[in-house]
C-alpha cells in the first residue's frame, strides 16, 4: 500500500487503492452470479469460498499488535486528555478484535513516570491516571504488559526479548501519543529488525493538527494503514 501525506477529517490516513470491502464484495458478487451455474462444480465453489475467507485475513504472519500508552490520563477527567481519544480507542478495540480473529499476539505498553526527580505531569505511579484503560484490559486480561519510562517502547524494556520469544517479524503499532511514543517506537533503532506498520486511525495526539503532521512525517519512514485494513 502506498503512503501519502493527506488524511481524513477523523485522523485516519487516506490511501488510493481498493478497500478491503470492495475486494470482498466483488469476490462475493462473482461467487453469487456463478453459484447456480450448471458448469460450476462443488469443488470450484468450495475453492472460491476458501479464497473469500483467506481475503479476510489481512495481517501478515509472524505479526504482533503493540498498543502503546492507552492509559486513563489521556481520557476525559485525566491529566492530559487527547483529541478524539474515544474514537481512537474504538478503532484500537476493533484492531484487537481483528488480531484475535487471526491469532495474532497482542502486547500492551504502559508508561509509568520516573518520579525520582519529582512528580510528573501525568502517568505518576499508583494513580488512577497511570492505569491502562479498563475497556482495553477487559478485552485483554491476559496480555503481556511492557512497562516503560521513555518514549521509545524498546528503551530499557523487555519488548525485544518478548518479540524474539514470539518469533515476531512484523509489528503493528497504535496508541498515544502519535508524535511522541508511537513515533519514537516506530523509528527506534530496535524496530529496524522488524517490518513496521502504524495503524493511523487508532492513534491520537493532543490536537488534530499535531496528529496529522506527525503521521505525515512518519509516513516517510514507515507504512501507515487504517484499522479497517486489518
Amino acid at each position: 500500500m502506498a503512503n501519502i501525506a493527506t488524511f481524513n477529517g477523523d485522523g485516519s490516513a487516506k490511501f488510493v487503492n481498493l478497500s478491503t470491502i470492495d475486494v470482498i464484495s466483488a469476490t462475493l458478487n462473482r461467487h453469487e452470479s456463478t453459484a447456480n451455474s450448471p458448469s460450476k462444480t462443488s469443488f470450484a465453489r468450495e475453492d472460491e469460498q476458501e479464497k473469500i475467507m483467506s481475503s479476510l485475513n489481512k495481517i501478515p504472519a509472524n505479526s504482533a499488535l503493540v498498543i502503546i500508552d492507552v492509559q486513563n490520563d489521556y481520557f476525559a477527567h485525566g491529566a492530559y486528555p487527547q483529541w478524539q481519544v474515544d474514537e481512537a480507542l474504538a478503532r484500537t478495540l476493533h484492531s484487537v478484535q481483528r488480531a484475535q480473529q487471526q491469532a495474532i499476539p497482542i502486547i500492551l505498553v504502559q508508561h509509568i513516570a520516573d518520579t525520582t526527580q519529582g512528580e510528573a505531569p501525568f502517568f505518576n505511579p499508583n494513580t488512577q491516571g497511570v492505569e491502562i484503560h479498563p475497556a482495553l484490559l477487559a478485552e485483554l486480561p491476559n496480555a503481556p504488559i511492557v512497562v516503560k519510562q521513555f518514549a521509545d517502547s524498546f528503551d530499557g524494556t523487555e519488548l525485544v526479548n518478548l518479540l524474539q520469544a514470539m518469533q515476531i517479524k512484523h509489528l503493528l503499532l497504535c496508541g498515544i501519543m502519535t508524535q511522541n511514543c508511537v513515533t519514537h517506537t516506530a523509528l527506534s533503532p530496535a524496530a529496524q529488525a522488524y517490518s513496521v506498520q502504524v495503524i493511523a486511525d487508532a492513534c491520537t495526539a493532543p490536537t488534530q493538527m499535531v496528529h496529522q503532521i506527525s503521521l505525515s512525517a512518519l509516513s516517510r519512514r514507515v507504512a501507515l494503514i487504517n484499522s479497517q485494513d486489518l
